[in-house]
């Protein structure tokens, strides 16, 4: 397992490094993501991408892009649909992952830790930080691949992110 605690990484090269012409992926994302899933279907055309905003799923629609709005708590698909789920800022539904991805699939999730989140307690009602969600992935029967996570002082507040590929 690949772990480093203060790094930066590019998270689309590190998606586009899973992405082959046969993968189904499925991108959950929220509302400023359209220019990642955008440049993910350029080349790969089984993307579906789920919103946490019913606009942003009418405006990928008028595109062309397969978009569902939910909450990322009850997906929308069939059980083992997807080889790769990818998670963008925005909280998830571990089980309905699990569920959606096909066995040996990957789960790779780019999140703002609970020290960013102190200002939604709606959203993120527990302490959301990469400890937590891997012990989470582990207790559901996910590999943890790799993890990253950075700390970033940019003189008014604390920036915590933090990445994570699994296996299922």
């Amino acid at each position: 397992m690949n772990q480093n605690t203060n790094s930066n990484w590019n998270f689309k090269q590190m998606v586009s490094e899973f992405v082959k012409p046969e993968t189904e992926i499925l991108v959950i994302s929220g509302n400023e993501a359209e220019n990642f899933v955008f440049e993910l279907t350029k080349d790969v055309s089984k993307v579906k991408t789920v919103v946490t905003s019913s606009k942003k799923a009418e405006m990928l629609n008028a595109y062309g892009i397969a978009a569902e709005y939910s909450e990322g708590t009850n997906l929308p698909f069939e059980d083992e649909s997807f080889n790769l789920v990818v998670c963008l800022c925005v909280p998830y539904s571990i089980d309905e992952v699990k569920r959606v991805l096909k066995k040996g699939g990957h789960l790779l999730t780019e999140q703002t830790g609970s020290s960013d989140a102190d200002f939604n307690k709606e959203l993120y009602p527990y302490p959301y930080n990469l400890e937590n969600e891997c012990v989470k992935l582990k207790n559901t029967g996910f590999r943890i691949v790799q993890r990253y996570q950075n700390y970033q002082y940019n003189g008014m507040l604390l920036s915590h992110a933090f990445v994570i590929t699994a296996k299922k």
